[in-house]
């Protein structure tokens, strides 16, 4: 994946590790020390290719957040990508509850995944697609599709077959 670097010139840059891991590792633009990383519990699909393992930078009103994928077809964020010490880490979930996530997290982590780089629009609304592999729990099923989480952490979806009008 490619690096995002904030306004203030911290290079963010993902980072697969060992075991299939991934992780981002945050760096000052001007003089290349380090000043974090961040894990993740993201694990990529089951494929003969590693999906594009790609964060966003995003301005809400609150100000700058790190967007970057989890377990389980979640998101996670910071906010205050630029301090050598941000935020702790926030998950949401698309598809249902935090709450609901947490208590079928193993369902949800061995079944949805996020496949295609995160994007922002100009309201700081991401957008991503996921992956559906063997059946994942109610209220998603076996198809894949595309996911919209807006700052206030509302997220929508479309199924692929929906969204195509192909049953």
């Amino acid at each position: 994946a490619s690096p995002v670097i904030t306004a203030a010139n911290t290079v963010i840059v993902p980072t697969q590790i060992s075991g299939g891991a991934f992780q981002l590792n945050a760096f000052t633009g001007s003089t290349g020390a380090s000043l974090y990383a961040l894990s993740t519990d993201y694990g990529a699909p089951t494929s003969t290719i590693t999906p594009v393992y790609q964060p966003v930078l995003v301005n809400t009103a609150s100000g700058t957040r790190l967007y970057y994928a989890g377990a389980g077809g979640s998101i996670l964020y910071i906010t205050n990508p630029d301090s050598a010490t941000p935020g702790t880490p926030v998950r949401q979930v698309f598809y249902t509850t935090l709450s609901d996530y947490q208590t079928r997290a193993a369902s949800f982590n061995s079944t949805v995944f996020i496949n295609t780089p995160i994007t922002a629009d100009a309201n700081g609304d991401i957008f991503f697609g996921f992956r559906v592999q063997g059946t994942a729990p109610s209220p998603l099923s076996t198809q894949d599709g595309f996911a919209r989480i807006d700052t206030n952490g509302n997220g929508t979806y479309v199924l692929a077959g929906t969204a195509a009008a192909d049953s």
